[in-house]
């Protein structure tokens, strides 16, 4: 049964990898609003100051993705020897882009929700990661699938970029 799942879950990402950067578009949340594939070319995670361009942004109060954040922020730096700050939706937006981890108050959340939902019916072991705007959701339909997609991001966005 494991290696059914296991094959699955492999399956399914393989199926997914077009559908894990989309972005979506400003107005209504329906799914016609999906653009898939953004190359990780569109992704600068280093402004021309050579300042860090995102901050991990998890849920107030949520100290499981605080210690998963870590993976994203090593990730930067080791890669772009910059540092990114760590906080919790409670900060306000401001003109910050933002990666944001997991259920937040975010608007990008609740897109990434409906996003997972559409393209996969909400099953619990799958994940999203979306460009919205100028942030990154990062978004599972349970913890260990958030947890997993967090380290999906570093692993496959962040240390693969050029």
């Amino acid at each position: 049964m494991k290696i059914l799942k296991r094959s699955l879950l492999i399956v399914l990402c393989l199926v997914l990898v077009s559908t894990f950067f989309a972005s979506c578009k400003s107005g209504g949340g329906d799914s016609s609003d999906v653009e898939v594939e953004i190359s990780t070319a569109d992704i600068n995670f280093v402004d021309a100051d050579g300042e860090a361009v995102y901050r991990i942004v998890r849920a107030d109060g949520d100290e499981e993705l605080s210690s998963h954040a870590s993976t994203i922020i090593k990730a930067i730096k080791s890669k772009f020897n910059v540092s990114t700050k760590n906080v919790t939706d409670a900060e306000e937006k401001g003109d910050f882009a933002e990666i944001v981890l997991g259920e937040s108050n975010r608007e990008v959340t609740k897109k990434a929700k409906q996003l997972l939902n559409t393209e996969t019916n909400g099953r619990m072991d799958d994940f999203v990661i979306c460009s919205i705007g100028n942030d990154i959701a990062i978004y599972g339909g349970s913890l260990e699938a958030t947890i997993a997609a967090i380290k999906y991001f570093a692993d496959t966005y962040i240390t693969c970029t050029i």
